[in-house]
């Protein structure tokens, strides 16, 4: 018997950004304005966003999971189960629902439904690196154009393994407890070519620091803390991804950010192979910019160039790294696409500064194309010490 995943009572996310106003008055402080710091005005921006982020203990008996594959079976299971709130959580990024009407035409097949052939050509296919076919981008129609949730593998943990991390995104948390269904239905549908079902053994929250708890509300992305991990190099130690070795970092303290699952940054179609921190921080704002609401976009387009300002007078190292290709079929397309991206890291010896809240939501919300599977992830290192150097 699967142990059902559990809605929570929360504050929608525009009262969350009420109440950050409220406070800053109840607390003798003006409301952010125009003159405000940079480091000040983005977590009062960004509190407008809301975020539910999970992590899932799988049981898979028979089957290699990967990404795709329960991205796959939950969409159909949601489709079938709520296509009002399929709609809202997958419609951005499935070109059928933009269709007139906003609903899947009779008969049609949602594209969760089409089995995926991954290659990828420069990693081995896994949890992180495994990619979903889908449409092309979305056009914008008004609303989001950013598809509601992430779909990414955790970190590895041998206490809490097979897992992946499941992040609903503003609007979705609204459909929490349908989406929690789906993954029930999801799990008697199963999974492979033989329809093997899986069990979610256990389901935790993750809190802004990166800590898990049994039940909690969604909370704003204002409140992503600046986490770092240690530094892959110390990974042979145990000390990587456990939550013992989480150090919330300083704004001016040397960090790294590494991108180990591939980065699509496109600039006039064309990938960049060597990202700058500006490259990194027009991606950020561009993502963020998808999930506020019409009304308060004009100040964050204001935010953005302040931000981009202060990438291009922060200390940064050249980006280290590799091209990370991969090829997915494309259902809908019957053809095979390649999916071009990079891996690697670059280094900011004196710190991010006033963009700390800008990437410390990043790490939440990804970067680039492919975010809904968990490409574009972006991982806070701690810095080189003198020590190591």
């Amino acid at each position: 018997m699967n142990e059902p995943l559990k809605a929570n009572v929360f504050t929608p996310c525009h009262r969350q950004a009420q109440d950050v106003r409220s406070s800053c008055r109840a607390n003798g402080r003006q409301t952010p304005t125009m003159t405000t710091q940079l480091a000040e005005r983005l977590p009062a921006a960004l509190a407008a966003i809301c975020l539910l982020p999970r992590r899932m203990l799988l049981d898979t008996p028979g089957v290699a999971a990967t990404v795709p594959m329960l991205r796959g079976v939950w969409g159909a299971a949601l489709h079938d189960l709520d296509p009002a709130a399929y709609a809202a959580v997958f419609g951005p990024n499935d070109e059928a629902l933009r269709s007139p009407g906003g609903s899947l035409p009779a008969g049609g097949t949602p594209p969760h439904r089409v089995a995926a052939r991954l290659r990828p050509r420069s990693a081995t296919a896994n949890l992180a690196t495994a990619v979903a076919p889908g449409p092309a981008p979305p056009t914008p129609t008004g609303g989001t154009e950013a598809a509601a949730y992430i779909l990414r593998p955790a970190p590895p943990d041998p206490q809490f393994a097979p897992a992946v991390e499941w992040i609903l995104i503003g609007d979705a948390t609204q459909h929490d407890f349908t989406l929690c269904r789906a993954w029930d239905v999801a799990s008697g549908m199963g999974l492979g070519p033989n329809r093997l079902r899986f069990q979610l053994r256990r389901t935790v929250v993750l809190q802004p620091d990166g800590r898990t708890v049994d039940h909690a509300s969604p909370w704003p992305l204002s409140d992503a803390r600046w986490i770092a991990q240690p530094r892959a190099a110390q990974a042979d130690r145990g000390l990587r991804d456990s939550e013992e070795s989480l150090r919330e970092l300083k704004p001016h303290e040397p960090c790294r950010l590494a991108f180990p699952a591939p980065l699509r940054l496109m600039f006039r179609k064309r990938l960049i192979e060597a990202p700058t921190l500006p490259d990194i921080v027009v991606a950020a704002c561009r993502r963020v910019k998808a999930y506020l609401p019409a009304g308060a976009q004009a100040e964050w387009d204001a935010l953005s160039r302040q931000a981009l300002d202060a990438a291009r007078a922060t200390p940064a190292t050249p980006w280290q790294g590799q091209r990370l290709d991969l090829h997915r079929y494309s259902g809908r397309q019957r053809a095979e696409l390649e999916l071009r991206g990079v891996a690697g890291f670059l280094e900011l010896p004196g710190g991010p500064g006033e963009l700390s809240p800008l990437l410390a939501a990043a790490q939440w919300l990804h970067l680039g194309k492919g975010t809904v599977m968990g490409l574009g992830r972006l991982i806070v290192e701690q810095g080189t010490t003198r020590r190591e150097e």
